[in-house]
């Protein structure tokens, strides 16, 4: 969803009048000028990516750390951390690098649009992909194993 906004947002800035008379983009290149039209409009898609990560990374947590042995949970714990953090950036990246041909310096030239529905297409994809998975998953359960652990360590202690 936050992806088909940026898109829509990219159509409306595009579609904008470009501001030839002032103010001027003290960042971009010489004779590359601003669309009118705010900035602030991205929050609409930022906090929706918010909100879906508010929502889906608790039971991301949970369910990694549920559904693995208590001995290598901490081992889990960092592997998602570093696919919800640096992969996906990695991933980004990747997919902006081979379509940097759409994003010239002048944006009015280019399709940005393109980057948001390759987004969509990942998204979608990933659907069939998680019901699949889902599907075919068994849970498993570590309750047993946590609680003998805890009895040892109690009549050790």
């Amino acid at each position: 969803l936050a992806m088909a906004v940026a898109a829509g947002l990219e159509y409306a800035r595009r579609g904008a009048p470009v501001l030839t008379q002032g103010p001027y983009s003290n960042c971009a290149p010489k004779d590359i000028y601003m669309s009118d039209v705010s900035a602030f409009l991205m929050f609409i898609p930022f906090a929706l990516i918010g909100v879906g990560e508010v929502l889906i990374n608790p039971y991301m947590y949970y369910f990694s750390y549920t559904q693995t042995p208590p001995r290598s949970r901490s081992l889990i714990q960092a592997f998602n951390l570093l696919c919800t953090g640096s992969l996906s950036n990695g991933f980004t990246a990747a997919i902006t690098t081979s379509m940097q041909k759409f994003f010239p310096d002048n944006l009015n030239n280019g399709h940005l649009e393109y980057f948001y529905y390759v987004g969509i297409a990942v998204a979608l994809a990933g659907i069939p992909l998680t019901l699949l998975v889902g599907w075919l998953y068994r849970p498993k359960s570590y309750n047993e194993a946590i609680s003998r652990t805890t009895t040892a360590a109690e009549s050790t202690a």
